[in-house]
């Protein structure tokens, strides 16, 4: 579990009728503060509407300290910032990677090792303001919702509030127009303010985690290795009044680990209030997103497990726009999922009576969470998971290439066990919201095989 504080200083509006697009928006960045140099450049396209700023940190100053400079010591310092905007210089977006990344070496002691050194600051982007125009000097600012760094681990700074940006453009050919191309220089502060709606508790619980340890499968096991580790969680979350999930940012994170789905990232499923998103890369981002049942389903393939520190429990957050709760839960290696090996490669959690986080309550269709059914004939495993689609009284299994079928009952009523299933097909596992209704027939290879490499959904 990290420690993490929060802060709070004052945002402060200043309007200038002068300006073209949105105004400034005064923002005051705070403690912990960046300064960037007068060296950086600001570029903007005015046929493809992109801005970007390329910058370097001079120093970084903590809530009550004094400012430490940046050398480069292991990681090149850098400001970078990426967005979109009109030809009104209105903030149309992001891009599809980080909008704001600060990089470098803090050394808080001055012996030339760093303590903070990497990524240390991530953002994305949720509002724009520009200064009068023409001037000699432009101005803009900007406001960024905190989306992970190494200064979120360390508790410098919390996931999901935010900091604001100022931008002094010097030497610029800034007309107040954003339909033709215009460049100069860069520096500015980069510091935490309030964000401008509070954040509100949502109703929150964790069901489930399971987090494979690929590095530690493949020194005890030797097989696999990073590409199998695996993040797999089933949360209980209520959609907060208003809340747009195609329009807002979305970020789950476990202790210093962060999944961050940017704004766009999730898509409406037909008509109905539930939203999906996939986010390639490594780790590969899977998640589904429930309002109506108050469900967040996730998975983050490839995955770095290593700020996962569960010797005192693992911070479990969920920030849904404005709106964020936090867990701990004290994770497990049992059952099925300890390697006959002796070796812990797997940590997992079950929480039978989670918080019920449905708009609408009422029965559920199921309390399973997945199958696992082999083919007999071929051996091919097809796994349902009620997050990829779902499935509600019963699952209906097809095996494209014999041709055959088969219907289970997964009604909360049934008895349904491993080993059930007909002449062509049988159940080989279940994940049920009650663990003792929950089994496998499959050792932990065929786990593993089928997780990654061999499903027929």
């Amino acid at each position: 579990m990290k420690r993490q504080r929060t802060l709070s200083l004052a945002v402060f509006a200043f309007l200038s009728s002068n300006a073209v697009g949105a105004p400034l928006i005064g923002v005051v960045p705070g403690e912990p503060l960046f300064n960037y140099n007068s060296g950086g450049t600001t570029t903007y396209d005015g046929v493809t509407g992109s801005l970007v700023v390329n910058a370097t940190p001079l120093n970084y100053t903590q809530v009550g300290g004094v400012p430490l400079d940046i050398f480069f010591l292991q990681t090149a310092p850098s400001v970078s910032l990426n967005i979109s905007l009109d030809t009104a210089c209105n903030l149309v977006g992001g891009n599809a990677g980080d909008d704001l990344t600060v990089t470098g070496d803090i050394d808080l002691n001055a012996d030339f090792v760093p303590e903070i050194s990497g990524t240390l600051l991530t953002g994305e982007i949720v509002g724009f303001g520009v200064g009068p125009a023409p001037a000699t000097i432009a101005s803009f600012d900007a406001r960024f919702a905190i989306t992970g760094g190494e200064l979120v681990t360390s508790g410098d700074y919390t996931l999901g509030s935010e900091v604001g940006m100022t931008l002094t453009v010097e030497g610029n050919n800034f007309t107040g127009a954003c339909d033709v191309a215009w460049n100069g220089g860069a520096k500015g502060k980069i510091g935490f303010i309030q964000s401008a709606v509070p954040p509100t508790p949502i109703c929150f619980d964790v069901k489930k985690i399971k987090i494979r340890d690929g590095k530690k499968h493949y020194r005890h096991m030797g097989s696999y290795g990073n590409s199998k580790s695996k993040i797999m969680a089933s949360l209980s979350a209520g959609c907060p009044a208003g809340f747009d999930p195609t329009q807002s940012l979305i970020s789950l994170s476990m202790d210093g680990e962060t999944f961050a789905f940017p704004v766009g990232s999730f898509a409406q499923v037909g008509s109905s209030n539930k939203y999906r998103a996939w986010v390639a890369g490594s780790p590969a981002l899977d998640a589904t997103l429930n309002c109506d049942r108050g469900k967040f389903s996730f998975s983050a393939s490839k995955a770095d497990t290593s700020q996962i520190d569960n010797s005192d429990g693992v911070d479990v957050t969920l920030v849904l726009g404005d709106s964020s709760a936090t867990r701990n839960v004290v994770l497990q290696a049992t059952g099925h999922y300890y390697s006959n090996r002796g070796q812990n490669n797997v940590l997992y959690y079950h929480n039978d009576n989670p918080l019920d986080c449905s708009a609408t309550p009422g029965d559920d269709e199921s309390d399973i969470h997945e199958l696992k059914i082999r083919h007999r004939a071929s051996g091919r495993i097809h796994t349902y998971k009620r997050s990829k689609g779902g499935y509600g009284m019963s699952c209906l299994v097809s095996d494209s290439i014999s041709g055959q079928y088969a219907s289970f009952d997964t009604s909360k009523t049934s008895t349904l066990t491993c080993g059930d299933g007909d002449a062509n097909f049988e159940v080989v596992g279940i994940e049920h919201s009650t663990s003792s209704k929950s089994c496998t027939l499959l050792d932990e290879v065929e786990e593993d095989d089928d997780v990654e490499d061999n499903q027929y959904n």
